[in-house]
């Protein structure tokens, strides 16, 4: 009963994500609801919150640019990102 009550919380967390301008704020906000709410507790809220936030990042593993896979500003790790055919057509700035 608990891993399909964490997995629908996670699938609602997600969707409310997608919906979101602020994905982050979105899983705080779903996160805060959770605790406020009966029934759930720290174990549970804490593996919605982990496997949402995975999801999140896993998401912006394979983006042609980071900042394109969310809202969020693209981070100055673009060198751990894999060369594309943008990069090469896209003038350097040496």
């Amino acid at each position: 009963m608990a891993r399909e009550k964490i997995n629908a919380a996670i699938g609602e967390c997600l969707q409310r994500c997608y919906r979101s301008r602020d994905a982050i704020a979105a899983v705080a906000d779903y996160i805060t609801e959770l605790q406020d709410s009966i029934g759930w507790n720290d174990v549970e809220i804490h593996a919605v919150e982990l496997a949402v936030l995975r999801m999140l990042g896993s998401m912006t593993n394979g983006a042609i640019y980071p900042g394109d896979a969310t809202n969020w500003p693209a981070s100055d790790q673009n060198h751990d990102r894999k060369a594309t055919s943008l990069d090469r057509a896209q003038p350097s700035e040496a």
